[in-house]
């Protein structure tokens, strides 16, 4: 596999998670998608960092600061060589990964099972919540027989925003199900039946019920 970010420099390196910064994200999902039409494996998660926007409001943002921190902490670490970590949000990193959906999955498990032993010093203690979304380029691409997205194969320029999309909303329905855990394979027909506006609605209505409770330990 070729390194996609192999000629970026650390100007456009996250200074807080040693992320990569939005600005690279385009061009290296194009590269992932390039060596995907190439034979390789190509998977792409979305991870949100649970009641972030609480955390900022109930402890300060050098706690919310600590939590960008350790959820990237957690990522980091288990990556190979040429896979690539981006800051896409103030609470959202994405992932990209050059393996199948399967060895995705196992890579994610371990960063879910790495968060959820993170407890996050200071007055009080805080335990890291991720929500992880997940998809892979075959998927979409309809290649393992589930069907496409949309029709990548008559635009097979449109699968990068595809998967970035399906994985998107799945992490949206993960903090749907209750947060802290991810979502990948599952009915794709069933996922673009479901309204955005709803899902965000519903999303939105549980943070304000959530209390700062959440978080302790």
């Amino acid at each position: 596999m070729n390194n996609p970010l192999s000629n970026v420099n650390d100007a456009y390196t996250d200074a807080l998670t040693g992320a990569k910064t939005r600005a690279v994200f385009d061009r290296a999902l194009d590269a992932f998608y390039q060596n995907f039409q190439q034979g390789d494996a190509f998977s792409l998660a979305v991870v949100d960092i649970d009641y972030l926007k609480r955390v900022n409001d109930s402890f300060g943002h050098a706690r919310g600061d600590q939590t960008i921190k350790a959820a990237a902490d957690c990522i980091l670490p288990v990556l190979h060589a040429g896979e690539v970590l981006v800051r896409y949000g103030g609470d959202e990193f994405v992932i990209l990964l050059a393996r199948p959906l399967e060895a995705a999955n196992d890579c994610l498990q371990t960063v879910l099972r790495r968060a959820n032993m993170r407890v996050l010093e200071g007055s009080p203690p805080l335990q890291l919540s991720l929500s992880i979304g997940l998809a892979s380029a075959a998927e979409v691409a309809g290649l393992d027989n589930l069907g496409s997205v949309r029709d990548v194969a008559a635009e097979p320029e449109a699968l990068p925003a595809a998967l970035f999309e399906l994985a998107d909303f799945r992490a949206l329905r993960a903090k749907r199900m209750g947060r802290n855990r991810i979502v990948t394979i599952g009915d794709i027909g069933e996922d673009l039946e479901t309204s955005f506006s709803d899902e965000l609605r519903l999303i939105e209505r549980d943070t304000v019920l959530a209390g700062a409770g959440e978080f302790f330990i």
